[in-house]
This record gives structure tokens, C-alpha cells and sequence, in this order.
């Protein structure tokens, strides 16, 4: 986690090591009544002005350095990070600074070249560093992550730090016009290219920048009330809670202005079904890529929570422990912040995914119902099922419906959708059951929701 200083941190090489201040939480959530959590945002989550102007002039100075005296080049720079976000709490951040190489031609670039790379940029900045304001330092801290060079930049007088990450990457997106999605192409090399999961995420980062900055602003302040609670251990990665958030708001309410205790209450009450969460978002990658499809059916058929990165669908950001965390958002359920002036448990959104129904979902609104009809198996109805999926709006029925109907997501009697073992199979089309897999009374339930473009899929047992 990277909101609070937990650790002491090392000045440049050859001068003593200098803690860094644990400034903490000054306010208990718990303790703030719902009315107020606006102003509480306002007054005590934002982060400081003056602080983000000091470290936007430490990051153009840091740029400038390299780009100067390195004697590798970039093409471009992206400013990622909670910083590059929006969602950067007052106090302490992070920021990352992925700097697309010209000499990275692919990913295997990236794996040899790295060290190198990095222990020439660190030479640089440590040799070239000029504070621009009295008031900030740059600090090495252990350097804990192969992958990149960690920063910190501390103002002491504001009681405020960020970390910064210098990430070198191989350009595999390119640049892109606003809201175009990435060639297919793209995502091929990456699933071709052998990689673990998440191992390429940076280079994917203007796609994750993008795809929360330009969330309303109201929206960005419920992410930071739900970080400002996310408790200090051995969780699930912060990022996990701000696309959580991201998808109550777009399931739950979808409009700029709502009552910000609903919105905590429903991120606290996912956050207590994880088992059940499956959450993935088409706005740069989908079905329609034979490579993309295959991939993602996989990824579907894995252990519960599955949160996918909208940037890299390799990267499954849920991953971590749950529980405490789920225990943690049972214990604020019952406290002020979430009960009205007359004491009544404020009531969440209603999204689909809650109350145990099973779900695959990537950005819904309240959704109407598409059900298979009683009288039929799952295959003599395909055509049924197209024509109502088009009803509501979908453009892509078959590729969809394809994946509802693979094996993937087959359920037997008795069963759910997320409770079903994954079903091992070489190729999961349509194709690969001549006879329908389950009987009449156990088909699933195809629920879609009516979306400009559409983008979202919940399957569910009708029982």
C-alpha cells in the first residue's frame, strides 16, 4: 500500500538514512456523521494545493534531468499513479512517470535492458537533483521493485510526500486519439508474448489514466473516502478498491451528483461478497479478438474475486486477502457515517452483484431482464436470446453469446454460476457440446443492461 509512509526511508547515497513522519489518519471515519462526509472530503481528503504545485515543478525538474543527461531517449512521457488519476489523497501519494524508451522494440527490450537502464537514471538524478522549492527533497528509498526506480519527493512544512516511480517501457500501445481503443493487434503481442500476469501493466498505463480521470469529480471523492478507510495490512491492492467504486457508481447510480454515504455503503457491501465479485470492463480490449476472446474466457473461469485492469486483462487486481478487509467494512456498516439523522442504516445502491447473485459485469446500469424461455433448452432458444439481446441494445449479440454459452460458464444442478468448478476444456465455443450441458430447470439467466455503448454481461441462476 502506498497511501501512508509505514517505513523509514534513505536519503541519496553517502548521507545518513532520515525517517520519514508518520502523519496518519488525524479523523476516524466512523465518527463523522453521514451529512458531513462532503465537507469531510473537502476539508481533510483533498490533497494540497500548494503540494501538488511543488511536485508538478519536482517532476518537470526530474524530467528534465533525464532527458538532458540520459543517454537513453523517450519519445513521450505519461504521468500515471494516483497522481496521474485524480484519486491522490492529501498527505501522501503516488505518482508514475512511464517514460516510453526508443530503444525498447518489444518486450523482450524491457527485460534485458532494464537494469541498465535504471541504474543510469538514478546516476543522473543524483548527480543533476536542484530542489525547486526550499520546502521539498528528493529521497531514494530502498529500491524494492526491479521493474523501476523509486522516489520521494517530502514537504515536511506541509506535512505531505509523495512516492514517485521512474518506470522505462516499450511504447506497445502507441499514442492515441481520445477515446480510441487499441489496435487488436496490441493485446495479441501481449497474450503471444509469454508474459506473467501483470507483468507488462505499465506499459498500459495512459489506458488506466484515462479510464479514471475522466470520471466525475463527485465520483473521484467517493474513491477517496473509500481510500482514506482502506485499512493498513496484507489486502488486496488499493487500485482493486478504486475500480470497485468505479463499478457501484456505474451499476448502482451513474449519475454526477448522489448522497456520498450510498456510495461508501455499497462499495462496503461488495467489498463483504467478494467471493461472488467478477468484474471486467470492454472499453480497450474484447470478445471480438479471437486471442482477446480465448484469454478472457480463461480469465473468467478462475477463483473468485476477479477484478480485471480495464487496461491489461492480464492483470486480475483483485488478487490478495479479502477478509480482513470484508470484516473491516462490516464494523463501519454499523457506525454514524452511515446512518441518517434519525439513526436508520442508510441504503446502498442497488446493484446486481449484491445480495449473492452471481455476476459477470463490465459497467451496468439497473438492467432489464433477458431470460431464456422454460419451454426450451439452452441451444433452441440461440436465436431467442439473440433477438432480445439486440432489443436492448446490444451490437455484438453473437460474440457474447458466444462466450454465455461456452463452456466457461455451464453450470450443473443444484449449482451457481461462481460457486461451479472451472470446466477444463481445449477449445470453449459453442461447438464443444453437441447436446445441451444442463437440464431445462437449471439454465442460467442472462440479465443485460441498456448502455451508450452497451458494455455489460450478468449471468445468474434464476433459483
Amino acid at each position: 500500500r502506498m497511501d501512508y509512509p509505514q517505513a523509514q526511508l534513505l536519503a541519496p547515497r553517502g548521507q545518513p538514512a532520515s525517517p520519514l513522519p508518520c502523519w496518519g489518519r488525524p479523523w476516524l471515519l466512523s465518527q463523522i456523521a453521514a451529512k458531513d462526509l462532503d465537507r469531510f472530503i473537502q476539508d481533510h481528503l483533498k490533497p494540497n494545493p500548494q503540494f501538488q504545485k511543488q511536485v508538478s515543478k519536482a517532476i518537470d525538474v526530474i524530467l528534465g534531468c533525464l532527458r538532458e543527461n540520459c543517454v537513453y531517449k523517450a519519445s513521450r512521457v505519461s504521468k500515471g499513479g494516483s497522481f496521474g488519476r485524480g484519486t491522490d489523497l492529501r498527505g501522501g501519494c503516488d505518482a508514475e512517470l512511464v517514460i516510453f524508451l526508443n530503444c525498447f522494440h518489444d518486450y523482450k527490450d524491457q527485460r534485458a535492458r532494464r537494469t541498465e537502464i535504471l541504474n543510469e537514471m538514478q546516476a543522473q538524478l543524483e548527480t543533476c537533483w536542484q530542489d525547486p522549492d526550499s520546502g521539498l527533497s528528493l529521497r531514494f528509498p530502498d529500491q524494492t521493485v526491479t521493474r523501476a526506480l523509486q522516489l520521494q519527493l517530502v514537504s515536511t512544512a506541509l506535512e505531505s510526500w509523495m512516492d514517485v516511480t521512474l518506470l522505462p517501457v516499450f511504447d506497445a500501445v502507441g499514442q492515441l486519439c481520445s477515446g480510441a481503443k487499441p489496435a487488436p493487434h496490441v493485446y495479441s503481442a501481449l497474450l503471444k508474448s509469454g508474459c506473467q500476469g501483470s507483468e507488462h501493466a505499465t506499459c498500459f498505463s495512459e489506458l488506466r489514466r484515462d479510464f479514471v480521470n475522466t470520471r466525475p469529480t463527485k465520483l473521484k471523492s467517493l474513491i477517496l473516502l473509500v481510500k482514506h478507510w482502506y485499512p493498513c495490512a496484507a489486502l488486496p491492492p488499493v487500485y482493486a478498491l478504486e475500480l470497485l467504486t468505479i463499478f457501484a457508481w456505474e451499476q448502482g447510480c451513474g449519475k454526477e451528483s448522489f448522497k456520498m454515504a450510498e456510495g461508501l455503503k455499497t462499495v462496503l457491501e461488495l467489498v463483504q461478497q467478494h467471493q461472488q465479485l467478477c468484474v471486467y470492463w470492454t472499453v480497450n480490449y474484447s470478445f471480438e479478438d479471437p486471442d482477446s476472446r480465448t484469454h478472457l474466457l480463461g480469465q473468467l473461469q478462475k477463483k473468485r474475486p476477479l477484478v480485471l485492469d480495464p487496461a491489461d486483462p492480464t492483470w486480475n487486481v483483485g488478487q490478495g486477502s479479502w477478509e480482513l478487509l470484508a470484516q473491516e467494512a462490516a464494523a463501519l456498516g454499523t457506525q454514524a457515517c452511515l446512518r441518517s439523522r434519525e439513526g436508520v442504516s442508510v441504503q446502498p445502491w442497488n446493484v446486481m452483484v449484491r445480495g449473492g447473485v452471481p455476476g459477470v459485469a463490465d459497467a451496468v446500469g439497473p438492467p432489464p431482464p433477458v431470460a431464456f424461455p422454460c419451454w426450451c433448452n439452452v441451444f433452441s432458444c440461440w436465436e431467442h436470446t439473440l433477438q432480445r439481446v439486440s432489443d436492448v441494445g446490444h451490437k455484438r449479440p453473437r460474440q457474447l453469446c458466444d462466450a454465455v454459452l461456452s463452456p466457461a460458464f455451464c453450470v450443473g444442478p443444484g449449482k451457481s454460476f461462481l460457486q461451479q468448478e472451472p470446466y477444463s476444456a481445449p477449445s470453449p465455443t459453442l461447438s464443444s457440446f453437441p447436446h445441451p450441458p444442463f437440464p431445462c430447470k437449471h439454465r442460467p439467466q442472462l440479465i443485460y443492461a441498456q448502455e451508450s455503448p452497451p458494455r455489460a454481461l450478468l449471468l445468474g441462476n434464476p433459483t
